[in-house]
């Protein structure tokens, strides 16, 4: 039986901690392990967690940053600290599932190549009413691309967007070593999902095992845009800035998988990273007149850059119309 461990990051969430705290004591298999870094909060984040040290009947580490680290960091950190075989991600508002431990398990246990499942996520509100769709609806996770990542295709659907939400996210814990340290550019659960599937298979459970909870506060959150929100947003998008940083992130995951190269079999998705800085660089280069983008739109899609590695129609519009 494997060692799990569920690393927990925390800032000022004492709204809805103690609920998500609460479904940890009820997983029908517990985890032997809780590691909750807490990111200097300055509500009642603190005696929630002390209260639950005293009532959770497994091991529970708490550590208090000395400075504020942000979300990547923290996750960074945290994930440093577990001592399990097996490591979950967990943020500080949702509500797990009593199952959720246990199928997750039931995988690796199952299938040693595997290196990260993850499952879905029902969107629900504050008081965790649900919204009426889940988080693969949210993201756009196909058919077809579920089926590329069960085909061992995982890495082409996450070149093209991002779409495990680090909540639902169970890894394997040796490929510490490989995942961190995670850069801060990166969103923590983009990354590790990007360089395990590098390396490794990965599982899906096609079941909401999380009640992922939407509320003011959210960092990132799950709440469907509508189109004039998103049109209004390209509108403000500076380009420059915007490709700048997408760029960076793929180039430092292309550092990553050629450090690793002696120890893994990489050179496939090496090769795909590369095509996808290509792109990024092609739509990057684009004229700063809206009118004179359209002819080397045009050619990216002939050529099917905007259907390999990004959200095709969605990426076309999002050329148009950045500032």
């Amino acid at each position: 039986m494997s060692k799990i461990s569920i690393a927990l990051c925390t800032f000022n969430g004492s709204n809805y901690l103690k609920e998500q705290l609460d479904s940890f004591i009820s997983q029908d298999r517990q985890p032997d392990e809780v590691i909750i870094c807490d990111d200097r909060s300055s509500d009642q984040t603190h005696e929630i967690v002390n209260d639950f040290i005293k009532r959770a009947p497994f091991k529970v580490k708490f550590v208090i940053n000395s400075n504020n680290l942000g979300i990547t960091k923290n996750f960074e950190k945290a994930i440093s600290l577990c001592t399990g075989d097996l490591i979950a991600l967990s943020d500080q508002d949702d509500v797990w599932h009593p199952q959720k431990i246990s199928l997750h398990e039931k995988i690796f246990d199952n299938r040693s190549e595997i290196g990260v499942s993850f499952s879905n996520a029902e969107v629900v509100d504050q008081d965790l009413n649900p919204i009426g769709y889940d988080m693969w609806h949210r993201v756009v996770f196909t058919q077809s691309e579920q089926k590329k990542v069960q085909n061992e295709e995982a890495v082409s659907v996450f070149l093209k967007h991002f779409i495990i939400t680090g909540a639902t996210m169970v890894f394997k814990a040796d490929l510490k070593p490989v995942i961190l340290p995670i850069p801060s550019c990166w969103f923590h659960d983009a990354w590790l999902a990007l360089i395990i599937a590098s390396i490794s298979n990965v599982s899906l459970i096609d079941e909401p095992l999380v009640e992922y909870r939407q509320h003011s506060d959210n960092q990132l959150g799950g709440i469907q845009k509508g189109l004039a929100k998103q049109i209004v947003e390209a509108f403000k998008t500076d380009r420059d800035d915007y490709y700048k940083i997408e760029l960076l992130r793929y180039r430092l995951a292309l550092d990553r998988l050629r450090n690793i190269s002696d120890n893994y079999s990489v050179s496939e998705n090496i090769y795909l990273l590369n095509e996808k800085i290509k792109h990024l660089q092609i739509r990057a280069s684009m004229s700063r007149n809206r009118f004179f983008r359209i002819p080397c739109i045009l050619k990216e899609i002939i050529q099917l850059g905007y259907y390999r590695y990004s959200r095709n129609w969605g990426s076309i519009a999002m050329d148009i119309l950045f500032k």
